[in-house]
């Protein structure tokens, strides 16, 4: 199991009914950077959110300040205990596409509400959500590609049918 005494997903839903799924990335001391624990929980939000009829749109933040900075690529870069998350991922190879909400997506609208960063995974996220409402202190990156890693989350594909082709280009390159 994580160190981490919170779970690096919350889930809570509001409004009239419950309405209203929230969906809190909740590793502010990283930056609600990905984990494995994460990407599977934020799996099962989806699962629920599109399956119970109760749930009418889900609401999807970060906290602490940040949206989402991507992968948390010094965690990938240590290697994984055997934990329970890890299994999950490794008995599912898909799971981690279906967390980005790229081989998956709720049949709900899904609704980003983002302050501070949202990089690289995380601004990858927020191309498959249906609206996005930015605060002033939003930034956001495709930032792999500052590394020159590829980034596979889909914003080669979705980001240029979202925002015109040569910006979508130049935040490519």
């Amino acid at each position: 199991m994580s160190d981490d005494a919170e779970p690096h997903l919350l889930f809570d839903r509001t409004g009239p009914g419950g309405a209203v799924a929230v969906v809190t990335l909740n590793r502010p001391e990283r930056r609600n950077a990905l984990s494995m624990e994460m990407m599977a929980r934020m799996y099962d939000a989806w699962v629920e959110i599109d399956e119970n009829p109760d749930i009418r749109a889900a609401v999807v933040t970060g906290a602490g300040g940040d949206f989402c900075s991507g992968m948390d690529l010094k965690a990938f870069a240590g290697g994984f205990e055997d934990d329970p998350w890890q299994q999950r991922m490794a008995a599912d190879p898909d799971l981690h596409w279906k967390a980005l909400l790229r081989h998956f997506k709720p049949n709900k609208p899904l609704i980003a509400a983002v302050e501070g960063f949202a990089l690289a995974g995380g601004t990858e996220i927020l191309q498959a959500h249906d609206i996005r409402v930015a605060g002033e202190s939003a930034v956001f990156g495709i930032t792999e590609v500052c590394r020159g890693l590829f980034p596979l989350g889909g914003s080669t594909v979705r980001l240029s049918r979202q925002i015109p082709y040569t910006l979508a280009a130049e935040y490519l390159l």
